[in-house]
């Protein structure tokens, strides 16, 4: 291998690993950010209170601003009880554990704003047997830059079934925000606004040991006492942009005429770490009875 080729190979090794995209999630709002056409993210989800709740995520960027994906959602083991929860009967939780397909689409706005509407929905059987759909459907404005520079702030209006969100609101709203401290530390906040097993307030930290690895550790507030107080964690796996393929002969010409110049940066890209995606999830709050973390992209 020759050394321009190794310098060609290294530099695309290199704008490989740095560009990563940022999280995905706040931890119960949707952040509206779409993965990249062809790219996967994951996300893996743990609640723990007087239950411990296990809430999964794979994504598949298909183009068009666009991504679809699916869930496993409300996986509860009752340390008390040591056993496995399912609900497939009652109407004041949701239902558990479910699978469900998830999607979203967007649009921008103008440089700082985009618009988005998604949703997931699947489908848990009562004891008789009978499908009962389950689901989540939401709209959401996000403006970046607004609080500080790389901030991001989501809000929106959302409809949930009974099967979803259980007993309480069908129609509610929530706001979430993500704000950067330092390159590898991220503060958030977000609210889901109603009474149902998904309405929480939550806080919490976003650290980046891994550009494309954020780990988050927050807890959720109640908004209604029919939930309970809890600890989340989460694990995402962002997707990485990949180099820009590059004109062999360009990279030689100009390595040759102005070796010592540095690469320019790439007109309108948003700094790595947040250009691509915030923090926000897609799953269902927890709620001490079973409920389920509500978020999806």
């Amino acid at each position: 291998m020759t050394i321009l080729r190794r310098v060609t190979v290294f530099c695309g090794v290199l704008l490989f690993v740095t560009d990563g995209i940022a999280q995905q999630n706040f931890i119960n709002v949707p952040s509206s950010d779409i993965t990249p056409k062809g790219r996967l993210f994951f996300q893996q989800q743990l609640n723990f209170n007087a239950l411990f709740q296990s809430n999964s995520t794979f994504d598949l960027g298909i183009g068009y601003h666009s991504e679809i994906g699916v869930n496993l959602l409300g996986v509860d083991y009752s340390e008390k009880n040591r056993s496995w929860l399912v609900n497939d009967s009652t109407d004041r939780d949701p239902y558990n554990p479910l699978i469900a397909f998830n999607g979203a689409t967007s649009w921008d706005l103008g440089e700082h704003t985009s618009f988005a509407v998604g949703g997931q929905g699947g489908v848990n059987f009562d004891r008789h047997r009978s499908g009962r759909p389950a689901g989540l459907a939401y709209a959401n404005l996000r403006i970046e830059d607004l609080l500080l520079k790389e901030s991001v702030v989501v809000l929106g209006p959302y409809y949930n079934t009974e099967h979803y969100g259980g007993a309480g609101n069908r129609l509610g709203g929530w706001i979430g925000a993500e704000v950067p401290m330092s390159k590898v530390l991220h503060v958030m906040a977000e609210s889901v606004l109603g009474d149902n097993a998904i309405s929480y307030t939550s806080l919490g930290l976003v650290v980046y040991p891994v550009r494309n690895i954020p780990l988050t550790l927050g807890v959720q507030i109640p908004n209604t006492s029919n939930n309970a107080y809890s600890i989340v964690f989460e694990l995402t796996v962002l997707p990485m942009r990949r180099p820009a393929p590059t004109d062999r002969s360009s990279l030689l010409s100009s390595s040759i005429s102005a070796p010592s110049r540095p690469l320019p940066s790439r007109s309108g890209q948003r700094p790595s770490a947040w250009r691509g995606r915030s923090h926000s999830c897609r799953h269902r709050a927890c709620a001490s009875s079973g409920g389920r973390h509500s978020c999806l992209h």
